[in-house]
């Protein structure tokens, strides 16, 4: 079931907004041995292979205030939604943080006490957001914040 609720973001945690996948869309873990510990090699669970080319994805937490039901709850964003709010693909991001230390910091601070509209379904125990916009703009995005603030 789809439920769109208008939200006060409480807090954005980006420090761990991207996890690897293999081409396979697999879950990959690091390999570990004698002779390859701590070379950055991903092997793959579904294919049972060493992973040549990783596939970065988006998967983060906002923690939020719902304005109608006055509670607090995690709304958890994965690929194409996360990147409609953060405004660039998984590689574009990379770039950026690798150009700038305190990239994600900022996002954060510039996410923190704006408002958004949310259509979610629930998952378990938590909300898998569907789709996202901000309250006071149609298209903008994270990053088209960072830009005027610069």
């Amino acid at each position: 079931m789809n439920n769109s609720s208008q939200y006060k973001i409480v807090q954005v945690r980006l420090r761990e907004l991207l996890y690897q996948r293999c081409s396979c869309r697999g879950p990959v873990i690091p390999v570990i041995g004698y002779k390859n510990y701590k070379t950055g090699r991903m092997y793959c669970v579904r294919c049972k292979e060493i992973v040549g080319e990783l596939l970065f994805n988006y998967k983060f937490v906002m923690t939020v205030f719902d304005i109608l039901e006055t509670i607090v709850e995690d709304v958890t964003f994965y690929d194409e939604v996360g990147e409609s709010f953060i405004g660039c693909s998984p590689k574009e991001l990379i770039q950026y943080i690798e150009n700038d230390d305190n990239f994600l910091n900022k996002l954060e601070e510039l996410a923190e006490g704006l408002y958004i509209e949310v259509k979610t379904e629930k998952r378990y125990t938590s909300k898998k957001a569907k789709e996202i916009k901000f309250v006071s703009q149609d298209n903008l995005t994270l990053i088209d914040l960072f830009k005027r603030h610069q």
